[in-house]
């Protein structure tokens, strides 16, 4: 079985396709709407803890993120910092016209807060760049994760480029397995015995 460079390629492009379609139908979608659908929330930042963690509250009437659930932290600026300011803005647009910086952030843990409102939730793969912007008390805004389209659009580059490469242009051969049924009154140490001695007498 061989695949050949243009079937890579025809799925790299299909796949880099479908996750542009399925992104813009959700970031084109009203902030507020993805909010009350819980695609969207709003977290204040708290500390970075010892451990790294960036931890953020959020309001318990709003829905809480799954534990390993990824996400981007969006930094916006006054006064789209505020979710009720967003009024009829798309994700998209509030992205483009008011974001200050973002970063991946991926949701570790969920605890209380002494604030029975709220809920302490704790992010990992912040970058530094975006951590220097918090100060206690700033708000963020974490929205659908963004698709890995850079790097599916490097693959396809790769495929188009390069002359030869073993992954790519490897042959698969189908090998036949048959294994002999082993008798349940037959001792099975024998079989791996001898399979074994067989293996090393080839090598």
């Amino acid at each position: 079985m061989k695949y050949s460079r243009k079937q890579y390629q025809d799925f790299l492009s299909t796949e880099i396709e479908t996750q542009v379609r399925g992104y813009e139908q959700i970031v084109n979608t009203k902030a507020m709407v993805l909010k009350d659908r819980g695609d969207v929330f709003v977290g204040m930042f708290i500390k970075i803890n010892e451990q790294g963690f960036a931890i953020f509250k959020v309001r318990q009437s709003d829905k809480m993120p799954r534990k390993n659930s990824f996400w981007t932290a969006v930094y916006y600026i006054d006064p789209m910092s505020k979710f009720r300011q967003w009024g009829d803005y798309s994700w998209l647009e509030l992205r483009e016209k008011y974001q200050k910086d973002f970063s991946d952030a991926y949701c570790c843990w969920l605890s209380k807060s002494e604030d029975k409102e709220f809920c302490l939730v704790g992010f990992k793969n912040i970058t530094v760049e975006f951590a220097q912007l918090l100060t206690p008390n700033s708000i963020v805004a974490f929205g659908p994760n963004d698709p890995p389209l850079q790097y599916l659009k490097n693959l396809l580059t790769y495929t188009e480029l390069a002359s030869t490469d073993l992954i790519l242009d490897a042959e698969l051969n189908t090998h036949m397995w048959n294994p002999s049924p082993i008798e349940a009154n037959v001792c099975q140490n024998y079989f791996v015995r001898f399979y074994y001695l067989n293996s090393k007498g080839q090598n």
